[in-house]
């Protein structure tokens, strides 16, 4: 499988609460078997690690809604990537913007990637909602993901967060793709790091399809995108 983190890593987390996101991804990343090669081969896991959004962000400018810390074909080792994480990885202090940061990562991490895998997985750490300058574009965005076969998964921590933007972000059965916790602390974090075990291995046996079947026929009629409206004309 191919995998992306996407990691909140903006003013609304604290300093504590980071701290614990980096040991979770530090700890899901024992699940993945990497690629010898990851440029070339065709068997084995890929992960790549993102965090959003840098401070000052502003959606339709020519700023980046993410801070790429490494992609698919960087590591081809697990000891690199936690390496990486624990000596690399920052807190960026600005807004929310989970759809572009979403998009961003479709269109520059997966697509044009050599040898794509079958399985496009993505991880989104969310501590809060997100930018209402960003809400139609995270819906838009998060659907045409899920109908291009792309799983979504959502661990979302901390009093601000929205159930309807949540569930409209996440893969469907809901129960086996959204995990919200009130606020971070160790036992929480143990429980959604052993939740991930049985969730990489049902994508490993194909239990879930993606999209599921009663999802295709909002599938049919959606338009390609276009990042000069900010997904305001995507329409299904």
């Amino acid at each position: 499988m191919d995998v992306a983190f996407l990691i909140d890593a903006s003013q609304r987390i604290g300093n504590d609460e980071f701290k614990e996101v980096k040991a979770f991804i530090t700890s899901v990343l024992d699940y993945f078997y990497l690629a010898p090669d990851p440029l070339t081969s065709t068997l084995g896991d890929r992960v790549a690690v993102l965090t959003y959004s840098p401070p000052g962000y502003i959606p339709n400018t020519e700023e980046c809604p993410i801070y790429l810390e490494f992609d698919l074909v960087t590591y081809n080792s697990i000891h690199q990537m936690k390496h990486h994480l624990q000596d690399s990885l920052q807190q960026l202090n600005g807004d929310v913007f989970i759809g572009h940061a979403l998009q961003w990562t479709i269109d520059n991490v997966f697509v044009g990637t050599p040898n794509l895998r079958k399985n496009k997985v993505i991880f989104v750490i969310s501590a809060g909602e997100t930018n209402p300058l960003d809400r139609g574009v995270l819906r838009n965005v998060s659907l045409r993901a899920k109908c291009q076969g792309y799983s979504i998964f959502v661990f979302s921590f901390g009093p601000l967060h929205n159930d309807k933007e949540l569930e409209e972000l996440a893969s469907h059965p809901l129960d086996h793709h959204l995990v919200q916790l009130g606020r971070t602390h160790k036992p929480d974090l143990n429980y959604i790091v052993k939740y991930v075990k049985p969730f990489v291995h049902s994508i490993r046996r194909a239990i879930n399809k993606y999209p599921p079947a009663d999802m295709r026929p909002k599938c049919v009629n959606i338009t390609s995108p276009n990042p000069e409206n900010g997904g305001t004309e995507n329409t299904v």
